[in-house]
């Protein structure tokens, strides 16, 4: 073998053999990319105005995560708020009590979103209904009654006594006159004594309903047998005041069966009242109750003669007598 040849197979087994230094190729850097979906988002509703989310983190490389609500699933939605990386809570709030918000989340970064969780949907709550007493209080409720010669009636009056109604305009500033007095008579035009007209008892429980309106469910018992009685709502519950008052125009109106004994339920509908103001919405407690004399915030009427008047409580100088006033 010439000494040529042997050379050249040299060179080629070193070159096999690495015998020479190569430059390494450059490292390639991973591909931009937007993170990974957010997922199990859960929407639960926390009170009256608020509603909590939770979720779960898909990506380590988010820079934040985007709220979006809707007023149904299929929205439309908007943006309501972000939170930071792995953080994976919100909280809304400020919200409609009784009312359905749904929410979809997904995460950001400089490269781009993710896709949107499933929507998950909660209900606000609505308040716990409110009994108000109605536990016989004189002072509120015979303040348009008297005996004969103009005496106040009181706790301490015989039953016996019989009892007669002073226009209540007048009996609240205190002005009685002989001559301008009516008796409070029964339905079959018997003169009540002072003992028949303060047996009675009951409750009224007030609910606000998911939409708007309230729910009045009064139970009683002593009142006067077959008598005529009108419950009045004189304040706001927002959305649904009970009494006949446009734009109510609600059926307040309820007759005592032969033992003076009552139960029924009456729905305000949609429509506030704007008597001494409106609320938003149906709030309990009620509120304005100090722009209402006594701080009453109902009073049950009783008809003696027999009639109700629409819109109107009626004619105060011989239609009503007030039973008994409600305040929280």
């Amino acid at each position: 073998m010439s000494t040529r040849t042997s050379l050249v197979a040299l060179a080629v087994v070193l070159m096999a053999c690495g015998g020479e230094d190569s430059p390494a190729a450059p490292a390639t850097p991973p591909a931009a990319q937007p993170p990974a979906d957010p997922t199990a988002l859960s929407a639960v509703s926390t009170g009256t105005s608020t509603i909590g989310l939770g979720w779960t983190d898909g990506s380590d490389n988010e820079d934040d995560f985007r709220i979006e609500r809707g007023l149904s699933a299929t929205g439309p939605f908007s943006q309501i708020g972000t939170t930071g990386p792995n953080v994976v809570v919100f909280g809304d709030s400020g919200l409609t009590q009784g009312t359905e918000y749904c929410y979809r989340v997904r995460a950001g970064n400089a490269d781009g979103m993710s896709g949107y969780t499933d929507v998950s949907c909660a209900t606000t709550l609505l308040p716990s209904p409110v009994t108000l007493a109605a536990a016989l209080n004189v002072s509120q409720i015979v303040v348009d009654l008297v005996e004969q010669d103009c005496t106040p009636v009181t706790a301490g009056t015989d039953p016996a006594t019989l009892v007669w109604l002073v226009p209540f305009s007048q009996a609240a500033t205190g002005i009685c006159d002989t001559g301008n007095i009516f008796p409070v008579n029964a339905p079959d035009g018997q003169q009540l004594t002072f003992g028949e007209w303060s047996t009675a008892t009951g409750s009224v429980t007030i609910t606000c309903l998911v939409g708007g309106g309230t729910r009045f469910d009064v139970a009683f018992a002593g009142l006067i047998p077959n008598g005529v009685y009108t419950i009045w709502h004189f304040i706001p519950t927002g959305e649904g005041a009970l009494a006949s008052h446009p734009p109510a125009d609600i059926n307040n109106i309820f007759t005592a069966n032969g033992t003076g004994f009552v139960n029924a339920s009456v729905t305000g509908t949609a429509g506030a009242m704007t008597l001494f103001g409106s609320a938003p919405s149906c709030q309990l407690p009620v509120p304005f109750q100090s722009q209402v004399g006594f701080g009453v915030t109902m009073v049950i009427l009783y008809h003696t003669d027999n009639m109700t008047w629409g819109g109107s409580a009626g004619p105060e100088e011989t239609g009503i007598a007030h039973m008994y006033g409600l305040g929280l």
